[in-house]
């Protein structure tokens, strides 16, 4: 089988949101890679990492999780114990695969979105050594 190359130049940042917790986030309604940052009474912090193609239906699920909704039970009650709950976007400065220049408009594909998420949980995890890190 033929060896394939990937090339990926990934530059990006977090732009924190306007949520206030725990009220409705209206407003957001397209897709987004987010990740939470919870500040414990403390003062550590603990992060989730996570994809949507609607920031605020998403967001509205952590509010108000489902009997069968597993993480979003979880991550609840990490924000409920918090004295801050945090919410930021990636903010995408460059995204290059394979020479083609992709912009923020890529997140509307799940894939794109997925990847990128799973890639951004592996480098938060070597970043944030020894934090506590919510994503399983």
């Amino acid at each position: 089988m033929k060896k394939r190359k990937l090339n990926l130049d990934f530059e990006y940042g977090w732009k924190k949101t306007d949520f206030v917790y725990p009220k409705s986030f209206l407003g957001h309604k397209h897709p987004a890679i987010y990740t939470w940052v919870l500040i414990a009474k403390n003062g550590e912090k603990s992060y989730y990492l996570g994809e949507t193609s609607n920031l605020t239906q998403r967001v509205s699920r952590y509010m108000r999780p489902g009997r069968s909704q597993a993480t979003n039970i979880r991550i609840k009650a990490e924000m409920d114990n918090s004295k801050e709950v945090l919410l930021y976007t990636i903010d995408i400065n460059t995204l290059v695969l394979n020479g083609q220049k992709l912009d923020k408009s890529e997140l509307e594909d799940k894939y794109t979105r997925r990847g990128l998420e799973g890639l951004l949980i592996r480098e938060l995890k070597m970043r944030k050594s020894g934090h506590i890190i919510h994503n399983r």
